[in-house]
Order: structure tokens, then C-alpha cells, then sequence
């Protein structure tokens, strides 16, 4: 390991050092030093699933050095996230050398059914090269080239047919409803918050559905909307707040607000429901009128 160490750093000074001149093209790498391919699904996944996607570079573990720039790769038509680097495996002995697995992941959705042809894969590297001698230390040099791994087809499944009210959401999804008071009162205004979260296509629908009004209340200006912090392309919390005005008393129940979405697990379309919330609205105050002062 310290000799491998050695070689790198040395490696890395030569490149340095070098002077600047135009850039060359980059060889392609050996095969019998590096290969590449895509880890699909273990099954296929549907339309606008969110599914997790792999790449794979075995090296030969004596020959490489170190990953040189990002992954040259276009998704389309695929929706993903960036490529995530998985911890390294042990390096294994395979017929009479030392290969590791270089592993990457990323997310991807295919927001149409069919058959998806996946590029090949290209990431740049720099292996041993070659080598020298001085003071009786064989030095590694080493240089750049361009590993091109195998392309992949991913057959994408088509929805079945959906049910009435289906909007398009795919993924696992939570629906949550709430009053900022507990208690009302006719003519004092309250906000009612719909919450949506959840993992899934959500460039796919339209986001919170809409919910019903009892006539006892009055809308009063517009629905405030807010996305919360995304935590990448596919998780999310969005939110509508809504404010209404009680204009007579008594009971009600706002709600329920519900979701059609596919759920891919399952294979089956299901129902996401915020169940109703109740509130009791209180007659308006009277206001006392203010006495006048009899004079004297």
C-alpha cells in the first residue's frame, strides 16, 4: 500500500510538472484493465417509478490508480440524480490478478412505458503506463485513458388502466390536513394546511389536490403554496394553506382530502386520504356598546 501510495503521488507531481501543451486525445482503456457496466433493476420497473440504477467499473486492482474527472453519460430519456460512489468492496483475486469493483448508484425515473436504450457509459482514468528505475526503485508512471463500459436496455412497464381521479402520481405518498385553531368563531378567519409528502414522480402531477368547501365558509384570498426543501428530484413535502372565513355557526367537517396514485410495490392503484377534521364554530361576540354619561 505504501509503494502504491508512492507511485501515485510521483504520478501526480510528472503530470504536474509536465509543461502545457494542446490536449491529446485520450487512448481508450485496455480491457483486460478495465470493463463497465449498467446494474439494472431486478425487476422492471413502471412508468414514473422511481428506481435505483447502477454502474460498475471492475479494474484491474495493480494496474489503476485513481478516477479522473465525472461520468460522460447522457440519461435521456431518463429523469436521475447525481451518481453516488458505494464503499469499496475488498479487492478480489480473479484468475491470477487482483480486481475491485468501482460501484455507483443514482435514482431514475422513466416517465413513459418502453423499451429504453441506455449509452454506453465513459469515465476517464488514469492506470499504469509504464515505469522507470532510480536508485534501485521501480517507479510506476502513469497516464490517462478512457473506459467505455457496455450500454443496456431497460424495458419499462406501462400503467394499467387507471381508475376514475387518477392524476398521475407514482411512489409512496402521505396526505396530512390540520386547522391552526381548534375552535372557531363566525367571521374570524382560519387557515387550513393540506400537506403532501412523500418519494416519487412529482414532475409527473399536479401536486395537492383540491378539497371541498362547506358553503358555511368563505374562501378569502388565494391559496398559499410552498415546496419546503426538496430533498432531491424524487422526495419531497409540499404545502397549500388556504384561509376561510365561518359565516354561520355550528359543527363541520372539513375534508376528507384524498390522492389517486399508482403504488409500483404493489402494482396496484390505491387511495392517499387526510381524513376529515372537525371544528366547532362559535356564534360572533356581540360587542358591548359603551354607555353614554348622564350630565348632571
Amino acid at each position: 500500500m505504501v509503494r502504491r501510495c508512492l507511485a501515485m503521488l510521483l504520478g501526480l507531481v510528472q503530470l504536474a510538472a509536465a509543461p502545457a501543451l494542446a490536449a491529446a486525445p485520450v487512448p481508450p482503456a485496455p480491457d483486460t484493465i478495465v470493463s463497465g457496466s449498467f446494474q439494472l433493476p431486478d425487476r422492471q420497473p413502471w412508468a414514473g417509478e422511481v428506481f435505483t440504477l447502477g454502474i460498475v467499473w471492475r479494474v484491474d486492482w495493480d494496474q489503476f490508480r485513481y478516477l479522473d474527472g465525472d461520468l460522460a453519460w447522457k440519461p435521456d430519456p431518463l429523469v436521475t440524480e447525481g451518481w453516488t460512489r458505494l464503499p469499496l468492496a475488498p479487492p478480489l483475486a480473479q484468475g491470477g490478478r487482483t480486481v475491485a469493483d468501482l460501484a455507483f448508484t443514482t435514482r431514475a425515473i422513466a416517465l413513459t412505458p418502453g423499451t429504453v436504450q441506455l449509452p454506453p457509459p465513459a469515465r476517464q482514468m488514469q492506470i499504469v503506463t509504464g515505469s522507470y528505475e532510480t536508485s534501485g526503485v521501480t517507479i510506476a508512471t502513469i497516464g490517462p485513458v478512457m473506459a467505455t463500459g457496455a450500454g443496456a436496455r431497460l424495458a419499462v412497464r406501462a400503467l394499467p388502466p387507471a381508475p376514475a381521479g387518477f392524476g398521475g402520481a407514482v411512489g409512496d405518498f402521505t396526505l396530512k390536513s390540520a386547522l391552526d385553531v381548534q375552535g372557531g368563531e363566525v367571521g374570524k378567519p382560519i387557515v387550513w394546511t393540506v400537506t403532501l409528502s412523500g418519494t416519487g414522480n412529482w414532475m409527473g402531477f399536479d401536486g395537492i389536490p383540491s378539497r371541498p368547501l362547506p358553503r358555511a365558509f368563505d374562501l378569502l384570498g388565494a391559496p398559499k403554496r410552498g415546496n419546503g426543501a426538496a430533498d432531491s428530484l424524487f422526495e419531497r413535502t409540499m404545502t397549500e394553506a388556504i384561509t376561510i372565513v365561518p359565516r354561520t355557526p355550528g359543527r363541520f367537517s372539513l375534508g376528507p382530502v384524498d390522492l389517486v396514485v399508482f403504488d409500483p410495490r404493489a402494482g396496484a392503484y390505491r387511495t392517499v386520504v387526510a381524513p376529515a377534521v372537525e371544528i366547532s364554530i362559535a356564534p360572533a361576540a356581540r360587542r358591548s356598546s359603551p354607555r353614554k354619561s348622564r350630565k348632571p
